[in-house]
């Protein structure tokens, strides 16, 4: 009950302490034990004499998911406290709001915040190559985590998909990962006669997940890219 009472930063301390390991799972079966699963992630207790519902499987799934990654590739203990709270959260029906408030809290930081909240949105692993390439850019080093947690919802050919990220983390790494942008926005704003402003900053943002996807990769290419898509989105 006085668990509100304790500092932010000696809660967040021991969270990381208590799920960043293998025992993850075990740790979370004590903590509903105790209430204070999903309480501390949802603000509300169960009902008196009701077990707290907690993703015993999932988490499972995910912490035997990176234990069993290739060493080079295993989840550091960030990436898998990172994972732990984006299952935790996901079986939530208010998952992110539940995660906006456990941050406002002072219980994840601002990075792990945005990561988590990546894997929420994602719902399923990245199936065709333009995925895997826009997925591991988007996760950066995360990248090993982020497929073990989605993979533990859906544990379909996990092998495979993994397999194939590999392959592009490894031989596409300086083409997905930080990339230098084919057209900066002076050179597109130059191009397209546009102003700085919105339209400007998502042509943008468009021209450089199309390089990220493989899609173009010259700067003839994202000349002829962007003028089409220009062309046709003033035509539509």
């Amino acid at each position: 009950p006085a668990l509100d009472d304790v500092a932010p930063e000696r809660i967040r301390d021991e969270l990381s302490v208590a799920l960043a390991g293998a025992g993850g799972p075990r740790a979370i079966e004590l903590l509903a034990a105790s209430g204070v699963f999903p309480r501390l992630w949802t603000g509300a207790s169960p009902a008196e004499g009701e077990p707290a519902p907690w993703p015993a499987q999932r988490l499972e799934r995910f912490a035997r998911l990176a234990d069993g990654l290739d060493a080079r590739l295993r989840a550091g203990a960030v990436d898998r406290l990172v994972g732990t709270h984006a299952t935790l959260f996901d079986e939530q029906p208010s998952g992110g709001a539940h995660l906006r408030r456990f941050h406002e809290r002072g219980l994840v930081s601002n990075r792990q915040l945005r990561a988590i909240e990546s894997l929420l949105a994602w719902r399923r692993p990245p199936a065709t190559e333009p995925e895997r390439r826009w997925f591991l850019h988007r996760f950066g080093a995360l990248w090993p985590a982020a497929a073990c947690s989605l993979e533990s919802a859906r544990p379909v050919a996990y092998g495979q998909r993994l397999r194939r990220l590999v392959e592009l983390a490894i031989g596409e790494a300086d083409r997905i990962f930080a990339p230098p942008p084919l057209l900066d926005g002076h050179e597109i704003s130059e191009l397209l006669s546009l102003p700085p402003g919105p339209r400007l900053g998502d042509l943008a943002g468009r021209l450089r997940r199309a390089q990220i996807e493989g899609r173009i990769s010259s700067r003839a290419e994202a000349v002829d890219w962007l003028v089409a898509l220009a062309r046709g989105l003033d035509e539509g």
